[in-house]
């Protein structure tokens, strides 16, 4: 044997030996990429949850947003449990902002949102073949009304079950759909003037007042009517608790916000016009160049019309009158108990309860006292005397807040103090300087003889 031949043998077996390995190799790296393409294929056939097929789906834009509003929502159709959906696309969802006359999903209250998108909710998965004429009952107690003829399903008279549909998921299936859904219980309201609050973030106070006085049906039933709906600011800025009043309580203030007899818009909204209210109580509206008033609180928009009349929506809230102006001071006893007092002892009780108008500048307990005149002052001060200092804060007309105005004011005493307005700050001012400038702390109680501003000084004539 050759050296050139024993090399040639040696250099066979390591090839050998050397393809043997690699073969190996190619067999353990085959097997291994059959190990992962069988895990791509376990991940590409796993169902996603109904919100991440939502998400990942560009139709449902706008659900997703309406969803991502309320997270234990998405907590809930993200979870294990089994769900039906029934998916307005992003054009259904605009076709109801259309509708409402809204421009984003935001400008809808979170409690009608919420309540439209669990309308949209079934438990349980119901394919397309299963679902059957009839009601649907949703997670959020209403039913859905189902006709189902061949393979057409149409929901609530005009909503279409439309592709694609039966889109299985984890935890549920979804269904596309052409159009919103909306709950039978706020279906009635929609384009009237209670949908007018109800459909707006900045009256969700009023709707609440409204739904606990047990007033809705009586504003749809009424056709047409008038609403000034004071905004959630106004119910604050007057200190009303919605939650702490009853039904009783409330029903009285609420229909004082309403004429029930047509539709008064703008234009036929005139200086110095009274206007019967629901509760059968005058309303008085000013006008201020052309800003109008009602009851001195300032109409700040005007003109929203419902299918059943108009709204204007108001920066306060409207008291009703407890009265004439001496039941409205009675009425107010923590305030007025010395006014009261003085009025009984000047003997003007009669004249503060005839038919006026009158306006009250009427100063508060306290302003009695800084003026030295306790209960025990009042009852010995001669009551011609104490006629000529009430009489002093009392003028001809009922002149409400917008309507004061600078200068000297005649009195039903016959003598004038002089008006200062700074602001919003009115000040009366004693022509004599018998008595320190007087205050106006708070204005327009409207009563059924007149207006009160109350004052925190007494002036003296």
């Amino acid at each position: 044997m050759t050296h050139k031949t024993l090399f040639g043998r040696l250099t066979a077996q390591a090839f050998r030996r050397s393809l043997m390995v690699t073969l190996a190799l190619v067999a353990v790296l085959n097997l291994l990429t059959a190990c992962d393409n069988d895990d791509d294929d376990d991940d590409a056939n796993e169902l996603q949850n109904i919100v991440t097929i939502a998400q990942g789906n560009d139709s449902f834009d706008l659900l997703e947003e309406a969803l991502l509003r309320f997270p234990d929502l998405v907590t809930t159709l993200s979870g294990t449990t089994e769900y039906t959906v029934f998916a307005p696309t992003d054009e259904a969802f605009q076709g109801l902002l259309t509708a409402l006359g809204k421009e984003n999903l935001s400008d809808l209250p979170d409690g009608v949102l919420r309540d439209v998108l669990e309308y949209h909710v079934v438990t349980g998965a119901v394919l397309s073949g299963q679902v059957q004429t009839g009601a649907i009952p949703t997670v959020g107690g209403e039913n859905i009304d189902a006709v189902v003829n061949g393979s057409n399903i149409v929901l609530n008279g005009n909503t279409n079950v439309t592709t694609p549909f039966d889109v299985e998921a984890s935890n549920g299936v979804i269904h596309s759909i052409d159009a919103v859904l909306i709950p039978p219980t706020i279906q009635p309201v929609v384009g009237t003037v209670v949908g007018v609050a109800f459909f707006n973030p900045d009256f969700t106070t009023l709707v609440a007042a409204l739904q606990k006085a047990n007033l809705v049906n009586t504003l749809l039933d009424n056709d047409p009517i008038t609403v000034f709906a004071p905004t959630n600011q106004a119910f604050t800025d007057a200190g009303i608790d919605v939650d702490a009043l009853s039904a009783e309580q409330l029903a009285p203030v609420l229909a004082y916000h309403v004429i029930g007899s047509g539709a008064v818009r703008a234009g036929n909204l005139s200086d110095n016009l009274a206007v019967e209210m629901f509760d059968e109580n005058n309303t008085y509206i000013d006008l201020v160049g052309t800003s109008p008033f009602i009851n001195g609180i300032s109409i700040t928009d005007t003109d929203i019309e419902g299918s059943n009349g108009v709204v204007h929506v108001i920066s306060g809230v409207l008291t009703p009158p407890a009265g004439d102006i001496v039941a409205t001071a009675q009425a107010t006893a923590n305030e007025f108990t010395l006014l009261e007092a003085a009025i009984v002892r000047a003997s003007l009780v009669m004249t503060l309860q005839g038919p006026g108008p009158l306006t009250v500048f009427a100063p508060t307990d306290q302003a009695f006292i800084d003026a030295g005149f306790t209960e025990a002052v009042i009852n010995e001060t001669d009551p011609q005397a104490l006629a000529d200092i009430l009489t002093y804060h009392v003028v001809e007309g009922r002149v409400l807040s917008p309507d004061v105005m600078a200068g000297n004011v005649p009195t039903v005493n016959t003598a004038t103090f002089e008006v200062v307005i700074n602001g919003s700050t009115i000040t009366l001012v004693d022509n004599d300087a018998n008595s320190p400038d007087a205050t106006v702390v708070s204005t327009d109680i409207v009563t059924t003889n007149g207006v009160i501003h109350v004052i925190d000084k007494v002036i003296l004539p």
